[in-house]
Protein backbone atom coordinates (compact mmCIF):
# COMPACT_ATOMS: atom_id res chain seq x y z
CA UNK A 1 0.00 0.00 0.00
CA UNK A 2 1.15 3.39 -0.43
CA UNK A 3 1.45 5.78 2.18
CA UNK A 4 2.03 9.54 1.26
CA UNK A 5 3.28 11.00 4.77
CA UNK A 6 4.55 14.35 5.04
CA UNK A 7 7.77 15.13 3.38
CA UNK A 8 10.14 16.62 5.66
CA UNK A 9 12.48 18.40 3.32
CA UNK A 10 9.89 20.63 1.83
CA UNK A 11 7.94 21.12 5.10
CA UNK A 12 11.36 22.77 6.19
CA UNK A 13 11.82 24.43 2.92
CA UNK A 14 8.59 25.73 3.19
CA UNK A 15 9.57 27.28 7.17
CA UNK A 16 12.34 27.86 7.91
CA UNK A 17 14.74 29.58 5.71
CA UNK A 18 12.24 32.26 5.45
CA UNK A 19 12.38 33.36 8.87
CA UNK A 20 17.01 34.38 7.70
CA UNK A 21 17.97 37.68 7.22
CA UNK A 22 20.51 35.66 5.36
CA UNK A 23 19.91 33.03 3.72
CA UNK A 24 22.07 30.46 2.36
CA UNK A 25 19.72 27.55 1.65
CA UNK A 26 17.26 28.67 -1.19
CA UNK A 27 19.32 27.52 -4.41
CA UNK A 28 17.58 29.28 -7.13
CA UNK A 29 18.62 32.48 -9.09
CA UNK A 30 16.45 35.40 -7.59
CA UNK A 31 12.92 36.00 -9.63
CA UNK A 32 12.18 36.61 -12.97
CA UNK A 33 9.49 38.95 -13.50
CA UNK A 34 7.02 38.21 -16.33
CA UNK A 35 7.59 41.02 -18.21
CA UNK A 36 11.49 40.52 -18.41
CA UNK A 37 10.60 36.90 -20.57
CA UNK A 38 9.44 38.90 -23.16
CA UNK A 39 6.77 36.94 -23.83
CA UNK A 40 4.28 38.18 -26.80
CA UNK A 41 1.18 39.69 -25.46
CA UNK A 42 -1.05 38.62 -28.77
CA UNK A 43 0.40 34.74 -28.14
CA UNK A 44 -0.55 35.15 -24.23
CA UNK A 45 -3.91 36.77 -25.26
CA UNK A 46 -4.62 33.53 -27.96
CA UNK A 47 -3.85 31.27 -25.08
CA UNK A 48 -7.46 30.18 -23.79
CA UNK A 49 -8.15 29.81 -28.03
CA UNK A 50 -5.40 27.69 -29.14
CA UNK A 51 -5.60 24.80 -27.84
CA UNK A 52 -2.61 22.64 -27.21
CA UNK A 53 -0.49 25.25 -29.55
CA UNK A 54 2.00 26.20 -26.62
CA UNK A 55 2.24 23.00 -25.09
CA UNK A 56 2.95 21.63 -28.48
CA UNK A 57 5.47 24.41 -29.69
CA UNK A 58 7.42 24.00 -25.89
CA UNK A 59 8.07 20.24 -26.68
CA UNK A 60 9.04 21.30 -30.41
CA UNK A 61 11.25 23.29 -28.77
CA UNK A 62 12.67 20.75 -25.96
CA UNK A 63 13.45 18.05 -28.56
CA UNK A 64 15.53 20.30 -30.65
CA UNK A 65 17.35 21.17 -27.68
CA UNK A 66 18.09 17.71 -26.80
CA UNK A 67 18.19 16.59 -29.71
CA UNK A 68 15.31 14.25 -28.98
CA UNK A 69 12.63 12.97 -30.88
CA UNK A 70 9.30 14.42 -29.71
CA UNK A 71 7.93 11.33 -27.97
CA UNK A 72 10.77 11.69 -25.62
CA UNK A 73 9.48 14.70 -23.88
CA UNK A 74 6.68 14.71 -21.55
CA UNK A 75 6.07 18.56 -19.54
CA UNK A 76 5.84 18.05 -15.69
CA UNK A 77 5.22 21.05 -13.33
CA UNK A 78 9.12 21.07 -11.92
CA UNK A 79 11.30 18.08 -10.76
CA UNK A 80 9.22 16.98 -7.77
CA UNK A 81 6.67 16.11 -10.49
CA UNK A 82 8.46 14.74 -12.92
CA UNK A 83 10.17 12.43 -9.71
CA UNK A 84 6.69 11.14 -9.15
CA UNK A 85 6.02 10.71 -12.91
CA UNK A 86 8.95 9.02 -13.37
CA UNK A 87 8.85 6.56 -10.59
CA UNK A 88 4.85 5.82 -9.94
CA UNK A 89 4.22 3.36 -13.03
CA UNK A 90 7.35 1.71 -12.72
CA UNK A 91 7.81 1.11 -8.57
CA UNK A 92 5.55 -0.97 -6.42
CA UNK A 93 5.45 -2.70 -2.92
CA UNK A 94 8.20 -5.79 -2.84
CA UNK A 95 9.79 -3.88 -5.42
CA UNK A 96 13.59 -1.79 -4.68
CA UNK A 97 14.62 1.35 -5.88
CA UNK A 98 18.39 2.24 -5.37
CA UNK A 99 19.31 5.61 -5.07
CA UNK A 100 22.00 7.56 -3.76
CA UNK A 101 23.29 8.48 -0.32
CA UNK A 102 23.34 11.95 0.26
CA UNK A 103 20.94 12.48 -1.73
CA UNK A 104 17.61 14.95 -1.90
CA UNK A 105 15.47 13.42 0.80
CA UNK A 106 11.85 13.65 -1.42
CA UNK A 107 13.57 11.01 -3.68
CA UNK A 108 13.66 8.71 -0.94
CA UNK A 109 10.42 9.79 0.88
CA UNK A 110 8.82 8.94 -2.87
CA UNK A 111 10.14 5.70 -3.18
CA UNK A 112 8.98 4.84 0.26
CA UNK A 113 5.45 6.14 -0.41
CA UNK A 114 5.21 3.96 -3.35
CA UNK A 115 5.94 0.70 -1.21
CA UNK A 116 9.08 0.09 -2.56
CA UNK A 117 12.48 -0.28 -0.21
CA UNK A 118 15.31 2.46 -0.79
CA UNK A 119 18.47 0.92 -1.30
CA UNK A 120 21.41 3.08 -0.56
CA UNK A 121 23.86 3.66 -3.23
CA UNK A 122 27.41 5.46 -1.79
CA UNK A 123 28.37 8.77 -3.08
CA UNK A 124 30.42 9.66 -0.07
CA UNK A 125 33.01 12.62 0.33
CA UNK A 126 35.87 10.44 0.17
CA UNK A 127 35.51 9.54 -3.39
CA UNK A 128 34.34 12.94 -4.27
CA UNK A 129 30.78 12.12 -3.97
CA UNK A 130 31.09 9.80 -7.29
CA UNK A 131 29.14 6.88 -7.42
CA UNK A 132 31.12 3.91 -8.41
CA UNK A 133 29.65 1.58 -10.73
CA UNK A 134 30.91 -1.57 -8.51
CA UNK A 135 29.51 -0.62 -5.61
CA UNK A 136 25.83 -0.01 -8.23
CA UNK A 137 26.35 -3.95 -9.81
CA UNK A 138 26.42 -5.27 -6.17
CA UNK A 139 23.48 -3.66 -5.09
CA UNK A 140 21.35 -4.45 -8.31
CA UNK A 141 18.87 -7.84 -7.64
CA UNK A 142 15.82 -9.10 -9.00
CA UNK A 143 13.72 -6.81 -7.32
CA UNK A 144 15.34 -3.32 -8.59
CA UNK A 145 12.68 -0.93 -10.63
CA UNK A 146 14.97 1.90 -10.80
CA UNK A 147 17.67 3.72 -9.86
CA UNK A 148 17.96 7.58 -8.83
CA UNK A 149 20.50 10.10 -9.30
CA UNK A 150 20.62 13.65 -8.99
CA UNK A 151 23.16 16.04 -11.48
CA UNK A 152 24.30 18.09 -10.37
CA UNK A 153 24.72 16.56 -7.37
CA UNK A 154 22.15 17.73 -4.70
CA UNK A 155 23.42 18.07 -1.91
CA UNK A 156 27.22 18.53 -2.95
CA UNK A 157 27.03 20.20 -6.79
CA UNK A 158 29.64 17.90 -7.52
CA UNK A 159 29.03 16.75 -11.97
CA UNK A 160 28.65 13.11 -13.01
CA UNK A 161 31.15 13.32 -16.17
CA UNK A 162 30.05 11.57 -19.45
CA UNK A 163 32.23 8.34 -19.20
CA UNK A 164 30.64 7.88 -15.72
CA UNK A 165 27.03 7.93 -16.63
CA UNK A 166 28.35 5.60 -19.82
CA UNK A 167 29.82 3.22 -17.10
CA UNK A 168 26.76 3.91 -14.69
CA UNK A 169 24.45 3.22 -17.40
CA UNK A 170 25.89 -0.41 -19.05
CA UNK A 171 25.32 -1.60 -15.29
CA UNK A 172 21.51 -0.87 -15.31
CA UNK A 173 21.12 -1.98 -18.59
CA UNK A 174 22.64 -5.25 -17.74
CA UNK A 175 19.70 -5.67 -15.62
CA UNK A 176 16.69 -7.00 -17.25
CA UNK A 177 14.69 -4.30 -15.75
CA UNK A 178 15.84 -1.46 -14.15
CA UNK A 179 15.91 2.28 -15.65
CA UNK A 180 18.41 5.41 -14.40
CA UNK A 181 16.27 8.30 -13.33
CA UNK A 182 18.36 11.45 -12.87
CA UNK A 183 17.26 14.64 -11.62
CA UNK A 184 19.42 17.39 -13.87
CA UNK A 185 17.81 20.70 -12.16
CA UNK A 186 20.92 21.87 -11.35
CA UNK A 187 22.74 21.33 -14.66
CA UNK A 188 20.14 24.09 -15.36
CA UNK A 189 23.00 26.34 -14.02
CA UNK A 190 25.75 24.90 -16.85
CA UNK A 191 26.70 27.86 -19.20
CA UNK A 192 27.81 25.04 -22.14
CA UNK A 193 25.85 25.80 -25.40
CA UNK A 194 24.84 22.20 -25.14
CA UNK A 195 23.93 21.43 -21.53
CA UNK A 196 25.67 18.25 -20.55
CA UNK A 197 23.05 15.51 -19.65
CA UNK A 198 22.72 11.73 -18.99
CA UNK A 199 20.01 11.66 -21.56
CA UNK A 200 21.41 8.80 -24.25
CA UNK A 201 18.71 8.07 -27.21
CA UNK A 202 17.99 4.88 -26.98
CA UNK A 203 18.96 4.35 -23.69
CA UNK A 204 16.99 3.35 -20.43
CA UNK A 205 17.48 6.67 -18.86
CA UNK A 206 14.99 9.62 -18.17
CA UNK A 207 15.91 12.78 -17.17
CA UNK A 208 14.35 15.81 -15.96
CA UNK A 209 15.14 18.93 -16.00
CA UNK A 210 13.26 22.46 -15.37
CA UNK A 211 13.33 26.07 -15.25
CA UNK A 212 12.91 26.51 -11.46
CA UNK A 213 16.61 27.11 -10.63
CA UNK A 214 18.84 28.80 -13.23
CA UNK A 215 15.96 29.97 -14.51
CA UNK A 216 14.74 31.90 -11.92
CA UNK A 217 11.25 30.76 -12.50
CA UNK A 218 10.10 28.53 -9.76
CA UNK A 219 6.35 30.14 -10.18
CA UNK A 220 5.88 28.75 -13.08
CA UNK A 221 6.42 25.11 -12.24
CA UNK A 222 7.51 24.12 -15.30
CA UNK A 223 9.58 21.15 -16.42
CA UNK A 224 10.25 18.21 -18.50
CA UNK A 225 11.06 14.48 -18.83
CA UNK A 226 13.43 13.40 -21.51
CA UNK A 227 13.86 9.58 -21.84
CA UNK A 228 13.12 6.31 -23.95
CA UNK A 229 10.11 7.25 -25.38
CA UNK A 230 8.77 4.06 -23.99
CA UNK A 231 9.08 5.00 -20.23
CA UNK A 232 8.04 8.65 -20.72
CA UNK A 233 4.97 7.59 -22.26
CA UNK A 234 4.00 5.85 -18.80
CA UNK A 235 5.28 9.13 -17.01
CA UNK A 236 3.14 10.39 -19.71
CA UNK A 237 0.22 8.52 -18.08
CA UNK A 238 1.35 9.26 -15.14
CA UNK A 239 0.78 12.46 -15.33
CA UNK A 240 -2.40 12.69 -16.23
CA UNK A 241 -3.69 11.22 -13.04
CA UNK A 242 -2.66 14.13 -11.08
CA UNK A 243 -2.44 17.02 -13.96
CA UNK A 244 -4.40 16.86 -17.06
CA UNK A 245 -2.22 19.14 -18.80
CA UNK A 246 0.41 21.64 -17.89
CA UNK A 247 -1.46 25.12 -18.64
CA UNK A 248 -0.53 27.05 -22.20
CA UNK A 249 0.08 29.99 -20.55
CA UNK A 250 3.08 28.54 -18.36
CA UNK A 251 4.29 26.33 -21.89
CA UNK A 252 4.43 29.50 -23.78
CA UNK A 253 6.23 31.78 -20.56
CA UNK A 254 8.73 28.79 -20.64
CA UNK A 255 9.07 28.48 -23.99
CA UNK A 256 10.13 32.19 -23.83
CA UNK A 257 12.58 31.93 -21.48
CA UNK A 258 13.95 29.22 -23.43
CA UNK A 259 14.24 31.58 -26.24
CA UNK A 260 17.12 33.22 -24.16
CA UNK A 261 18.70 29.99 -22.89
CA UNK A 262 22.40 30.45 -23.33
CA UNK A 263 22.00 34.39 -22.24
CA UNK A 264 19.81 33.09 -19.12
CA UNK A 265 21.99 29.94 -18.34
CA UNK A 266 25.76 32.41 -18.54
CA UNK A 267 24.20 34.71 -16.00
CA UNK A 268 23.18 31.85 -13.79
CA UNK A 269 26.27 30.38 -13.93
CA UNK A 270 28.41 34.01 -13.53
CA UNK A 271 26.24 34.48 -10.24
CA UNK A 272 27.21 31.38 -8.63
CA UNK A 273 30.70 31.36 -10.00
CA UNK A 274 31.09 34.51 -7.76
CA UNK A 275 28.92 33.22 -4.63
CA UNK A 276 31.04 29.80 -4.61
CA UNK A 277 34.05 32.02 -4.90
CA UNK A 278 32.45 34.21 -1.49
CA UNK A 279 31.62 30.46 0.04
CA UNK A 280 35.28 29.28 -0.57
CA UNK A 281 36.88 32.40 0.70
CA UNK A 282 34.81 31.88 3.77
CA UNK A 283 35.35 27.90 4.58
CA UNK A 284 39.14 28.91 4.16
CA UNK A 285 38.90 30.91 7.24
CA UNK A 286 37.74 28.33 9.27
CA UNK A 287 39.94 25.38 10.49
CA UNK A 288 39.04 21.71 10.18
CA UNK A 289 36.24 22.43 7.83
CA UNK A 290 36.58 19.92 4.37
CA UNK A 291 35.42 20.88 0.69
CA UNK A 292 34.73 18.46 -1.72
CA UNK A 293 34.80 21.03 -4.81
CA UNK A 294 32.00 21.15 -6.91
CA UNK A 295 31.10 21.23 -10.61
CA UNK A 296 33.58 24.47 -11.65
CA UNK A 297 31.64 25.39 -14.50
CA UNK A 298 28.35 25.75 -12.38
CA UNK A 299 28.75 25.57 -8.83
CA UNK A 300 25.38 25.83 -7.65
CA UNK A 301 26.07 24.04 -4.11
CA UNK A 302 28.34 23.05 -1.73
CA UNK A 303 28.31 20.45 1.02
CA UNK A 304 31.32 21.08 3.55
CA UNK A 305 31.90 19.24 6.85
CA UNK A 306 31.61 20.99 9.50
CA UNK A 307 31.83 18.88 11.98
CA UNK A 308 33.26 15.06 12.74
CA UNK A 309 30.26 14.08 13.42
CA UNK A 310 26.61 16.41 13.33
CA UNK A 311 26.55 19.57 12.67
CA UNK A 312 22.62 20.10 13.48
CA UNK A 313 24.14 21.79 16.46
CA UNK A 314 25.68 24.42 14.31
CA UNK A 315 23.11 24.95 12.05
CA UNK A 316 20.13 25.58 15.02
CA UNK A 317 22.99 28.38 15.99
CA UNK A 318 23.61 30.03 12.78
CA UNK A 319 19.24 30.14 12.68
CA UNK A 320 19.38 31.62 16.06
CA UNK A 321 21.86 34.43 14.76
CA UNK A 322 20.09 34.97 11.51
CA UNK A 323 21.60 32.77 8.82
CA UNK A 324 19.93 29.90 7.32
CA UNK A 325 22.11 26.34 5.95
CA UNK A 326 20.46 23.39 4.98
CA UNK A 327 21.70 20.71 7.56
CA UNK A 328 23.04 17.64 6.42
CA UNK A 329 21.06 15.99 8.55
CA UNK A 330 18.34 16.44 5.82
CA UNK A 331 20.12 14.81 3.54
CA UNK A 332 21.58 11.69 5.53
CA UNK A 333 25.20 13.51 6.22
CA UNK A 334 24.56 15.35 9.27
CA UNK A 335 28.38 16.30 9.58
CA UNK A 336 27.49 18.89 6.61
CA UNK A 337 25.60 21.64 5.42
CA UNK A 338 24.41 22.31 2.11
CA UNK A 339 25.33 25.94 0.71
CA UNK A 340 23.42 27.46 -2.04
CA UNK A 341 25.85 29.72 -4.02
CA UNK A 342 23.04 31.96 -5.76
CA UNK A 343 22.41 33.56 -2.74
CA UNK A 344 22.52 37.27 -2.99
CA UNK A 345 26.08 38.21 -2.13
CA UNK A 346 25.24 40.34 0.57
CA UNK A 347 24.09 37.42 2.48
CA UNK A 348 26.69 35.15 1.45
CA UNK A 349 29.47 37.53 2.53
CA UNK A 350 27.31 38.12 5.96
CA UNK A 351 26.27 34.32 6.36
CA UNK A 352 30.40 33.42 6.20
CA UNK A 353 31.58 35.91 8.22
CA UNK A 354 28.62 34.57 11.50
CA UNK A 355 29.69 30.80 10.73
CA UNK A 356 33.71 31.70 11.03
CA UNK A 357 33.15 33.72 14.20
CA UNK A 358 30.63 31.08 15.50
CA UNK A 359 33.41 28.17 14.81
CA UNK A 360 36.53 30.27 15.42
CA UNK A 361 38.10 28.71 18.70
CA UNK A 362 37.70 30.53 22.48
CA UNK A 363 40.81 32.82 22.84
CA UNK A 364 43.22 31.37 25.46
Amino acid sequence: MTRFGPVGMLDWARSVPASAECDLAQTAVPPVAWRDLGVDAERLARCGASGDEPQRDLIALLAARHRAPHDAIALVSGNTQAAFCALAPHVGPGDEVIVEAPTYPPLVDLVRALGADAIALPRAASSGFAPDPDDLRERLSPRTAAVVLTDLHNPSGVHLDAARIDALLDVVEGHSRAFLFVDEVYLEFDPSPHPPTAYRPGRRVVVARSVTKAFGLGALRCGWLVGAPDVVARCRAARDYVQGYVSPVLALACAFALATDVERRAAAAARVRDGYARVARGLAAIDGVALVEPHAAAPAVCFPRLHASDATRICDELLARGVAVAPGALFGAPAHVRLACAAAPAAIDAGMAVLAALLRPPAA
